[in-house]
């Protein structure tokens, strides 16, 4: 609260996709509490604190017609410093050559390794920098106009996103090699966003899709 005092909500119903907390006025009455409304602000009242007065324990403000609860916002960490050894922020930079690295300690701030501090050997590094024969060129034509041929593929992800997202769908046009994604909840969402796509599409180029390929 304002007051700086905590209060605890008990039996509240998680909601996941709910952008803001609500506070129902129906369960804190049924607590014993009071809750007063004028046209400016709200006052909650424990009735049970005084016998000629109760206390006000939590206020809130009206806020284009909603009553919007008065406390001290905690900003949510969402960086925090890192730590580690020069080893582990190699790793964290991609890799980043010995120099760079040393470099970087005079031009930034938050990376906390010694800067005489001695490298070993990379076995990614040193695996990434053998050499190869290189590939015979391909002699595969890519498609003539967009739209003719289409490679769609479907990424599952273990762990959501921020907005709920587990699956993507990847759409890649064969003829100029544009990709286009489409972040989705559930395998269920494949069609309508397909759909979607198909409508965008053919109404840009003013041609239909021909082939589709997928795994």
């Amino acid at each position: 609260l304002m007051t700086g005092e905590t209060q605890t909500i008990s039996n509240v119903t998680y909601v996941r996709d709910m952008a803001a907390n609500l506070l129902s006025v129906n369960s804190m009455t049924k607590k014993g509490f009071t809750v007063i409304f004028d046209k400016e602000r709200c006052q909650i009242v424990d009735a049970k604190s005084c016998e000629i007065q109760g206390e006000i324990i939590a206020s809130a403000t009206n806020a284009g017609g909603l009553y919007v609860l008065d406390t001290q916002h905690s900003e949510t960490a969402l960086l925090t410093l890192g730590s580690g050894n020069h080893e582990l922020w190699h790793r964290r930079l991609a890799h980043l050559n010995h120099v760079s690295m040393k470099e970087l300690l005079k031009m930034s701030t938050g990376a906390n390794f010694s800067a005489n501090a001695e490298f070993e050997k990379c076995i990614s590094c040193i695996k990434a920098k053998q050499p190869r024969k290189s590939f015979k060129s391909s002699k595969k034509k890519l498609a003539a106009n967009r739209l003719d041929l289409l490679h769609t593929d479907l990424c599952y992800f273990e762990q959501p996103s921020w907005s709920g997202a587990q699956y993507m769908l990847t759409i890649i046009d064969d003829c100029t090699r544009k990709v286009f994604a489409y972040f989705l909840k559930s395998k269920d969402g494949v069609t309508s966003a397909f759909e979607e796509f198909r409508i965008m599409v053919e109404n840009e180029c003013g041609s239909k899709i021909k082939v589709i390929r997928s795994d």
